[in-house]
């Protein structure tokens, strides 16, 4: 396989990024997933992926890849190669010193024209409190936590509509369509970006997990006959070729890792390919292994930033989900709790460390205090979760910061109820807006630009409109 470097952004180094967020198997089982083990109104933790679907799947034959891919002798194969590069792979430095790949950009093409491939009718906002019923007797989709991936009545129950997924569509889309030839993305996408500073030869391996995780949330794996099959294992492959013998992949900064793993460990919890278990315990490991005595991460590994943290959060969440190994689960969470705890101020708001205890009402801050409690297990009605929820219900939404707006959608939607119902409604329909739907290159990407480049600011808007179906309710 060719396997080269790329880039990310300064956004790494920039303190509001996301987290992305999230049994040992053969890879025999391949893109069919898990067999679900039941009904589960909370989902189930036993066997998170069984009821997911990969979407895109019908009409499609195993050697098509999807814009943006190699054609050619690799349409067909699903396990994820774990060799490291060879002779001759790595890109060669512009002028400027920054690297680039030879990348063809499919979306110049007629064929790269993908109608949506989920479809049905448009609906209205649903009352998620108590949780709705899904369609059929057996209430929410069997496979726990992940299992409405790809399941459009689902969606539709949790608040989706057929713009939305339109919106996710066409964003997968263009992702695909300036992936770069050794399967990952950089933070410029167009070659007249490139050579700008350094942010085209730094951070690649963070901005290639937020993209897979893209395709991940909507059921896209690298196995079966979904159309971005290709696009999906390409990136798996380029990211396990980063990774050393600890399971540290070669990033710039500890966002990196987090990212990584969370992209990995969903993958190999999704297919059970016996090719990623190795890599996604090692990466696991890492991110363990480097957790600080207060509980913290900084940019180096053990520190105290909580947007750090928030993506070693859901790296090890997303490894448990994954039925990997993990040492001292309560023990970890209880210090990754304490953690944040410390950090929140009497107003409900989040500092950007422990020891701060107070943040900005609308900042991502505050919207990962209360994603990361509700995913370390903490109930929905302990006062902190309480608190934090009533600060982001009071200042809804805040579109121009893409951080707020994905931490804060999937923070209220586990909320449910009147949180989820209000949010929902201001969130929704102005993102979709918000997507750039004119002919053109950057048609499926997002007309507000952070920190963090379009590949990483499109990434986000693409999960946050997967939040319907993307995680299912994890506690009550």
């Amino acid at each position: 396989m060719v396997i080269a470097g790329s880039a990310l952004a300064m956004l790494l180094v920039s303190a509001t990024l996301l987290w992305a967020l999230m049994a040992s198997g053969g890879s025999g089982v391949g893109g069919a997933g898990l067999a679900g083990t039941g009904p589960s109104a909370g989902g189930n933790i036993d066997d998170p992926y069984g009821g997911r679907r990969n979407r895109g799947r019908e009409g499609q034959d195993g050697n098509e890849s999807g814009p943006g891919s190699n054609k050619g002798g690799e349409g067909t194969q699903s396990s994820v190669a774990t060799s490291q590069p060879g002779p001759g792979t790595q890109p060669s430095p512009d002028a400027e010193g920054t690297q680039t790949a030879s990348t063809t950009r499919p979306s110049e093409s007629p064929s790269t024209q993908v109608a949506s491939t989920r479809t049905f009718d448009p609906g209205g906002l649903v009352q998620i409190d108590p949780p709705p019923a899904p369609p059929g007797p057996a209430g929410a989709p069997a496979g726990g936590v992940y299992g409405g991936r790809g399941d459009p009545n689902w969606a539709r129950q949790m608040g989706a509509t057929a713009e939305s997924e339109a919106a996710v569509d066409l964003g997968l889309e263009w992702l695909a369509s300036v992936q770069e030839q050794d399967g990952s993305w950089t933070y410029w996408t167009r070659p007249a970006e490139r050579g700008r500073g350094s942010r085209g030869s730094s951070y690649s391996v963070g901005i290639t997990g937020l993209a897979t995780l893209a395709f991940l949330g909507a059921g896209h794996t690298h196995e079966g006959k979904s159309r971005y099959a290709t696009n999906v294992r390409k990136a798996l492959e380029w990211m396990v070729a980063r990774q050393d013998a600890v399971g540290k992949f070669k990033q710039g900064v500890f966002y990196e890792q987090g990212i990584a793993t969370i992209a990995i460990c969903e993958a190999y919890g999704m297919t059970r390919d016996a090719d990623l278990k190795r890599p996604a315990q090692k990466a696991l490991d890492c991110v363990v292994a480097n957790m600080g005595p207060n509980g913290g991460y900084g940019y180096r590994g053990p520190g105290d930033d909580v947007h750090v943290t928030s993506f070693q959060v859901m790296a090890i969440k997303s490894g448990i989900l994954a039925k990997l190994e993990i040492d001292k689960k309560q023990s970890v969470f209880g210090t990754l709790r304490a953690y944040y705890d410390r950090g929140l101020g009497p107003d409900g708001t989040t500092g950007y460390t422990s020891s701060s205890g107070r943040g900005s009402r609308t900042s991502a801050r505050t919207a990962l205090g209360l994603f990361c409690r509700i995913f370390l297990d903490v109930d929905l009605k302990d006062a902190k979760v309480l608190r934090v929820a009533e600060v982001l219900h009071g200042v809804g939404p805040q579109l121009r910061d893409v951080y707020q707006t994905y931490y804060g959608t999937y923070g209220m939607f586990q909320m449910r109820g009147e949180y989820w119902t209000a949010w929902n409604k201001r969130f929704r329909d102005p993102t979709i807006a918000l997507q750039i739907k004119d002919e053109g290159p950057l048609r499926g990407s997002w007309k507000l630009v952070s920190s963090g480049g379009r590949v990483c600011t499109t990434a986000l808007y693409i999960m946050s409109l997967e939040v319907y179906y993307r995680y299912l309710p994890v506690n009550k």
